[in-house]
């Protein structure tokens, strides 16, 4: 399992810097001086970074924790609850909160990456996208 260079989660596809549609223009022009390059990422983060201009990993992975950050601020602004609080409630809200206490792990772990160590565990497809994460949870995959 390859992880994904931005976010750390299973890689399936190969993000292409600079971005395809922009090689024939730098070669055009003559001025860049940079290395076509092929990063193992996920889906999730190949389509999000898609033709931007970002032509350095720094920059592309800066963008993505910036993509995650905004898309869940809500989610990561959560408290977390402690067991003795979690009794208290009821069975269907007490897994609802355990769940999303789960994505709030992932989250961090994702925005947390530094391209240094093994994919991040237990996932299978890419996260960051809430409907990922909810079909991976009732199959034990997070």
């Amino acid at each position: 399992m390859v992880p994904c260079t931005y976010c750390g989660v299973v890689a399936d596809s190969m993000d292409h810097i600079p971005p395809q549609c922009m090689r024939k223009i730098l070669n055009d022009l003559g001025n860049y001086v940079g290395v076509w390059r092929e990063v193992p990422a996920c889906r999730w983060c190949n389509s999000t970074l898609g033709h931007l201009a970002l032509l350095t990993i720094v920059e592309r992975r800066a963008h993505i924790k910036q993509v995650i950050s905004r898309k869940y601020r809500k989610l990561l602004a959560c408290p977390a609850w402690s067991e003795e609080a979690l009794l208290e409630v009821s069975p269907g809200l007490r897994s609802y909160i355990i769940e999303n206490m789960e994505r709030v792990k992932l989250i961090r772990a994702m925005l947390a990456w530094n391209g240094q160590r093994a994919p991040l565990e237990g996932t299978v497809r890419r996260p960051p996208c809430v409907d990922a994460i909810e079909e991976a949870l009732p199959l034990g995959i997070i």
